[in-house]
């Protein structure tokens, strides 16, 4: 029986480690039948999946549960300045995407400080979220829903 080229290619990666080569998987992959562009495009949602399951997802109640309970975090907006002008949540700090990756000095030095991300939906915190990764932050949360969740439950907005 054919393995599937997604367990395939996450198992071999995982066993390669750092000595990966895009080399040996194409190789690998190939005596399977798979062709590049199926590595390739797999290789890409292996990796992003790996990135996304440490980027945790916080729903509306578990955040207000969290101001209530006046736990330490950071909650950050990543919206642009105009959409943070006509509403957003008390106590967030405002760093846009469109600032990064320059702006991320006004992020917590501390890569294991609790950062909530939150923008309109949710799209954009997670770009963010991922671009963190990247820089070695640990404790990173994705809220579900941005914004337009948090006006749906009825919590309070500031303006300005």
């Amino acid at each position: 029986m054919t393995p599937s080229l997604d367990s395939m290619l996450s198992i071999r990666i995982l066993s390669l480690g750092n000595s990966l080569r895009q080399n040996h998987l194409f190789i690998y992959a190939a005596s399977y039948g798979f062709t590049p562009i199926a590595v390739l495009e797999t290789l890409v949602k292996f990796i992003f999946q790996q990135d996304a399951q440490m980027i945790k997802e916080i729903n509306v109640d578990q955040l207000m549960a969290k101001i209530t309970e006046k736990e330490k975090f950071h909650l950050i907006d990543v919206r642009e300045q105009d959409e943070w002008n006509e509403s957003h949540i008390e106590g967030a700090s405002l760093i846009p995407k469109s600032t990064l990756p320059a702006g991320l000095n006004q992020f917590p030095s501390d890569l294991d400080a609790t950062i909530i991300l939150q923008c309109r939906s949710g799209k954009r915190s997670l770009d963010v979220g991922l671009m963190l990764l990247n820089e070695g932050y640990t404790d990173l949360y994705n809220l579900e829903g941005g914004i337009l969740a948090w006006k749906e439950k009825g919590y309070p907005i500031t303006q300005g």
